[in-house]
């Protein structure tokens, strides 16, 4: 210990305490006489390559200690060693795109100066024009890996190092592969990635110095609120977008699922890289049909009917949740709205003699579409039976006779007068 700090005048000895890193008892050393002044004191028989911490405590004449949370820690990482053999790297496949390697997880036999294992780390360098390009793969608990996304005829050297509590070693072994190449292998696009934004997939990849034209190809698999019956185009159908660029962003169906590849053949039709995508949804872009001819009204009510079309699933643009009607008045001012999964509803509680505007529009999982709908109107049917007000009838001359009554407050029309043997009249609306 390189320092105590000075203690009470009854301080008589110290200890030092230490305990490894996952342990969590503090093991105890002898006490020794304490001195204020500059103090060494050898911990030993401490394992390798270990992380440890330190404290000290201060003593009296009846052997009670300081507490010990008041008393500072130190941590302390032991040297350890990694050792090295080179033959212990192999491979064992390669392809055009990818190295197969394995290694003996016990490299040599542990004695006591030997670092613990806690993982290992792959460094993969490439050279190239005058530099060399490093990719690094760490925290690998197993003893193979297939590193992937290379590039075809390319010599890669792979190196294996311990990580200890020390940090990253030197090499432990390493060794030297070729990818495959073919006349097809250099036409391979290495490091495709894509990100989603709405209907829209932007890709990006690696430059290859074979290749000058990229074409991105790709296919719907599926859209996803439709069965295949209900598609009205057939899926699988390849397009291909050329560019030089390696970046592109593909302006796609929303709510569907994708297939697709980049790679330098323009006459190449699938490939084992390809990827799938599923393109997220946004609002309907289509609208219910109302069956106009098939309203049925009354003076306080109306039977509506409509009908999806035959592209109905595919620009719904998600999943289908519900119907939405909106009833307004002649002034377009909404009065009510009504919600339903059926492709029918019975609107009641309505004005006689009133003219109506309705909407129906899709929900779907993201919502509705304010700007899509389909629209109709209607004029509920007049009072069906009322009886005159203050009737009353009087002689005009020997066989004939008048009738006067009272209209009501609104707005009436005058459908039949009808006469009964005792001549009573009853006048309707």
């Amino acid at each position: 210990m390189s320092h105590i700090e000075k203690s009470l005048d009854d301080t008589q000895f110290y200890m030092v305490q230490y305990k490894e890193e996952a342990e969590t008892t503090w093991k105890n050393r002898s006490h020794e006489t304490f001195s204020p002044i500059y103090t060494e004191y050898l911990v030993d028989n401490l394992k390798a390559g270990r992380k440890y911490f330190m404290r000290v405590l201060l003593v009296d004449e009846s052997l009670k200690t300081n507490d010990p949370e008041l008393s500072t820690m130190s941590e302390v990482s032991t040297n350890c060693r990694v050792s090295k053999i080179e033959t212990n790297l192999n491979v064992t496949k390669v392809t055009k795109t990818s190295i197969a390697i394995i290694w003996n997880k016990e490299l040599v036999k542990l004695d006591d100066k030997e670092c613990p294992f806690e993982s290992y780390i792959l460094d993969i360098e490439k050279p190239r024009d005058d530099f060399v390009e490093n990719r690094k793969i760490v925290n690998i608990q197993s003893n193979s890996l297939v590193i992937r996304s290379l590039l075809p005829g390319t010599t890669y050297t792979i190196s294996l190092k311990k990580s200890t509590v020390h940090g990253e070693s030197s090499t432990v072994s390493h060794v030297q592969a070729t990818t495959d190449q073919s006349k097809d292998s250099v036409m391979y696009v290495a490091g495709l990635r894509k990100t989603v934004m709405g209907s829209e997939v932007h890709l990006q990849w690696f430059r290859s110095e074979f290749i000058r034209t990229y074409f991105i190809k790709y296919r719907m698999l599926k859209l996803l609120a439709c069965s295949h019956d209900e598609m009205q185009s057939p899926l699988h159908v390849q397009h291909v977008v050329p560019t030089k660029s390696t970046n592109y962003t593909l302006k796609l169906t929303p709510n569907a699922q994708y297939e697709l590849f980049v790679t330098g053949d323009e006459t190449l039709s699938t490939n084992e890289n390809k990827q799938t995508v599923i393109t997220k949804g946004r609002l309907p872009d289509i609208a219910p049909v109302l069956l106009r001819q098939g309203f049925r009204v009354t003076n306080e009510s109306a039977a509506i009917h409509w009908k999806d079309p035959p592209e109905n699933c595919q620009k719904m643009n998600g999943f289908f949740k519900k119907y939405l009607l909106e009833l307004m008045d002649i002034q377009n001012t909404i009065i009510n709205t009504y919600e339903t999964v059926d492709r029918k509803m019975e609107i009641t509680g309505l004005d006689p003699k009133t003219e109506y505007n309705l909407r129906v529009k899709y929900v779907n999982h993201i919502g509705s579409n304010n700007q899509i709908y389909d629209e109709g109107s209607f004029l509920t049917r007049a009072t069906s039976f009322l009886i005159a007000q203050d009737f009353t009838a009087y002689k005009t001359s020997a066989n004939t006779i008048g009738i006067r009554w009272k209209m009501p407050e609104y707005n009436s029309t005058i459908t039949r007068i009808e006469k009964n043997q005792d001549f009573f009249c009853l006048v309707t609306f």
